[in-house]
């Protein structure tokens, strides 16, 4: 399900968060199930959303079982201009936790949740595309885990002081499968990659 949310400039609704303050309430706007935004046939019945980037007037959302990348326009009604975008990277069979975008080198990072690199032994793929979904290198982040399922779950691209930051945040807590990852207080995120900008 998408969901366009914003903030209303003169709203009146307010609600008092958790540290006892009033705050405005984010307004729905628009919501609709991503398969009913889809006429391209051999729409899987079952799609698993987990990530979603905006650009230029689209929703690019990435799903945890496809490896096709749904470009859904913004107003979430018109059907038009919506499809669903094949990569040509066949290499790996999973689909992707999370998507972000370069703005200044104009490519597309997807994250490949966990993969298996040795016996027992997992790391995230990233895989980089350029503005048009054309496949340009795959790279394992240099960080194990123990399980496939619990792995990266969230990615976002900074750039600070000339360099750029791909930003991982780990599904479990400490970064951790099984009881040790449900165990609350060790939210993380990694910094798994930095590249000097062009």
């Amino acid at each position: 399900m998408l969901l366009l949310i914003q903030k209303q400039e003169k709203s009146t609704k307010l609600r008092e968060n958790r540290m006892g303050k009033n705050t405005q309430l984010l307004e729905l706007v628009a919501e609709n199930k991503v398969g009913n935004l889809l006429t391209v046939e051999n729409v899987p019945e079952r799609l698993e959303a987990s990530g979603v980037f905006f650009l230029e007037g689209f929703f690019y959302v990435v799903f945890d079982n496809l490896r096709q990348i749904a470009k859904i326009k913004n107003n979430l009604a018109d059907l038009q201009d919506n499809c669903l975008v094949s990569v040509k990277q066949k290499q790996l069979k999973d689909g992707f936790e999370d998507i972000t975008y370069n703005y200044q080198q104009q490519k597309f990072y997807l994250l490949v949740e966990a993969s298996e690199v040795k016996k027992g032994i997992y790391q995230a793929q990233i895989e980089e595309y350029d503005r048009h979904f054309n496949f340009l290198e795959t790279n394992g982040v240099d960080f194990t885990f123990e399980s496939k399922n619990k792995g990266f779950e969230g990615l976002d691209c900074i750039e600070k002081n000339g360099k750029e930051y791909l930003l991982a945040m780990c599904e479990g807590n400490k970064c951790q499968g099984g009881k040790k990852g449900r165990k609350s207080g060790g939210g993380r995120w990694n910094i798994c990659i930095s590249l000097a900008i062009n």
